[in-house]
């Protein structure tokens, strides 16, 4: 079996077609995903492999980059026409930080949380302006139910797949971590 520990934003992939792709690549391997937006310890939590995004800490364990994904500001359809600095901003603590350095501007966060999904969820019920990556924005751009800010990104979230250094032969491990990766380059080249 392996297990796999994955942050709740991409475990909107994992989900469906990295998992249907694996099982018909691994078709007798237990695939178990743990979607949790903490860092783990791969040898305490007895995680064989774990997405992570953002800056990395130097350690012992093996790093392979997947995706670089880009961060935008989306606001909700029915707040399409209003002034931005007027929208409700949902947020995830160090959103402020994107925020501040592209100039963009809005109010203080109304609603803090750790979860770019829950922003997802509140910003298509309607509640006001927030940072996603595109993966999780740009299907409800399409759907008419977001609109994305005009200019460039606020900024790159760099995606990693992490495991010990004794795994990297794991032929299991090394499928599953092409397949993410296949699926995080598709999502990622949307505008």
């Amino acid at each position: 079996m392996l297990r796999v520990s994955v942050p709740v934003p991409f475990a909107r992939l994992v989900g469906g077609a990295v998992i249907a792709a694996f099982q018909e690549k691994m078709p007798g391997v237990r695939l178990q995903i743990v979607m949790q937006n903490t860092h783990v310890d791969l040898i305490e939590d007895r995680i064989d492999l774990a997405i992570r995004g953002g800056p990395l800490p130097d350690s012992s364990l093996i790093a392979r980059r997947l995706v670089s994904v880009p961060l935008w500001l989306y606001r909700s359809a029915r707040y399409e026409d209003v002034a931005l600095d007027t929208v409700p901003l949902i947020a995830v603590p160090g959103d402020e930080n994107h925020l501040a350095g592209a100039g963009s501007p809005v109010l203080p966060p109304t609603v803090l949380v750790d979860d770019r999904t829950a922003v997802l969820d509140a910003l298509v019920a309607g509640g006001g302006v927030g940072i996603l990556p595109a993966f999780l924005g740009e299907p409800e751009v399409a759907a008419e139910l977001l609109v994305r800010e005009a200019g460039p990104a606020l900024a790159t979230l760099e995606a990693h797949a992490v495991f010990l250094a004794d795994q990297r032969r794991d032929v299991r491990l090394r499928a599953l971590v092409d397949i993410i990766e296949d699926s995080l380059v598709s999502w990622a080249a949307m505008p």
